[in-house]
């Protein structure tokens, strides 16, 4: 007749734990507390992973971010991208998770501003000084008030004329979507 082997615990209760003796890990009560009269009581169970929802969350604010990207880049010539400096890994304490994003949806202009002056009310301390920033009389550059000012006919055709005349193979499907090498460089 086979030998059935125990099945290993991975929690003792505290006694146990406390006289570094084995324990059954039958619950309520374990066997050696029951057998000895002892209170028995067991640690706190830390969850882990992430938050519930928190990877749902964490798509859903991707999702919004990339089509508020998309949604800019058809408005942004090769020569402006091209003048944006590398952006630098800058940690904005308590400036993600659920709860955050949900104070800061990325629905509307009025939205997408609110978030944008809470994330540049820390910005200063954490930024590099070594950072290009763009020339605001470089041609092209396009200022944030400028991009809630409507457009001009004369400022329609200079942007048609920047643009490349030759469409970009793209790595997406959508008509929308930026050249193939902005999206491997920068969206994935």
């Amino acid at each position: 007749m086979p030998v059935r082997s125990q099945s290993r615990i991975t929690t003792a209760c505290n006694s146990c734990r406390l006289r570094k003796q084995k324990c059954s890990g039958n619950k309520p009560k374990c066997i050696q507390c029951f057998d000895h009269g002892r209170n028995c009581d067991w640690p706190e169970q830390l969850k882990r992973g992430p938050a519930k929802g928190y990877i749902e969350s964490l798509e859903r604010r991707l999702h919004d971010t990339e089509n508020v990207l998309l949604g800019l880049l058809e408005q942004v010539t090769d020569s402006q991208l091209a003048g944006i400096p590398h952006p630098t890994a800058q940690l904005r304490s308590g400036k993600r998770g659920s709860e955050y994003w949900g104070s800061f949806p990325l629905r509307s202009v009025q939205e997408i501003r609110s978030w944008q002056e809470d994330c540049q009310r820390s910005a200063p301390e954490h930024a590099s000084t070594s950072t290009p920033t763009p020339c605001l009389d470089q041609p092209g550059f396009v200022t944030p008030a400028a991009v809630d000012a409507p457009v001009t006919q004369e400022q329609s055709q200079r942007l048609q004329a920047q643009e490349s005349p030759e469409p970009q193979p793209s790595v997406s499907a959508w008509s929308g979507a930026p050249s193939a090498n902005f999206q491997q460089q920068f969206l994935w």
